[in-house]
């Protein structure tokens, strides 16, 4: 595509990596992964990019958590992680249905409870995008292209 991107391995796997990406059409800047809680289980990561978008620095944070007990413990490593940022969006497979839990990150979220968007049949509505406060979220939607487990979600956003 030509595009600028950032890769986050959470794990090494058949002979390869195991993680995710952030993919974007403005130029970032700085990128960097942090470690998730994770005991004993699946190592699970944050990736941080820092993406400008005109004259305007956005920190993008992209992660995929796990739904057991140490859930929360994540949320709470990514926020701290937005203490004194000025702005922020963080998207991802979440692996939540609560809405409330996405509180600990002080924005307004994407997917919630007047507005649910179904990931995929079996899961739910676990997936999200969380924006600072200062941004306006507009429309929201979620589209199935058959491509993944997972139906797109997007948002409108305007800093």
């Amino acid at each position: 595509l030509g595009w600028y991107y950032g890769y986050s391995k959470s794990i090494d796997l058949e002979g390869g990596a195991y993680g995710h990406a952030i993919i974007s059409k403005y130029p970032i800047k700085s990128y960097s992964t942090f470690k998730l809680p994770s005991g004993t289980e699946e190592q699970r990561v944050c990736g941080h990019a820092v993406i400008q978008v005109g004259t305007q620095m956005v920190n993008f944070f992209n992660t995929h958590t796990t739904w057991t007990s140490l859930q929360s413990g994540q949320f709470q490593e990514i926020a701290d992680h937005l203490s004194g940022l000025d702005n922020f969006i963080i998207t991802g497979d979440f692996n939540c249905k609560n809405f409330a839990a996405f509180n600990v990150f002080g924005g307004n979220i994407v997917n919630n409870a007047t507005n649910t968007f179904i990931t995929n049949g079996e899961d739910g509505a676990i997936d999200n995008i969380v924006v600072c406060k200062k941004w306006t979220v507009g429309k929201g939607t979620m589209v199935d292209k058959g491509h993944s487990d997972h139906n797109m979600l997007y948002a409108d956003i305007t800093f």
